[in-house]
């Protein structure tokens, strides 16, 4: 049915953006942690994305890349980026 297919769509796009946010909450305080702390958060990332897809064989990549998201060490790189990039966009109408 059509309601069970859109509820489904919902139901992926709440799970995605509860764990999204709160990885980007935590960006800046993740900015520069080590190796072994981002490779716990990116397993998270990975179950939820295959447990999102009902599909536990698909590979991580092609599950992370069907639900529009990036890893979790680029996706911090992104957003401080973004971040970053804003406020120097800011700065001249600051000072004036």
């Amino acid at each position: 049915m059509v309601i069970d297919l859109v509820i489904e769509d919902i139901a992926k796009s709440i799970a995605v953006s509860l764990v999204s946010s709160r990885f980007d909450y935590a960006n800046s305080v993740l900015f520069g942690t080590s190796t072994a702390n981002l490779h716990k958060i990116q397993r998270v990332q990975n179950t939820l994305a295959k447990i999102v897809l009902y599909n536990s064989a698909l590979p991580s990549t092609i599950a992370l890349h069907q639900l529009h998201s990036l890893p979790v060490k680029q996706r911090i790189h992104f957003k401080v980026a973004t971040l970053t990039s804003v406020r120097i966009a800011l700065i001249p109408l600051i000072t004036y």
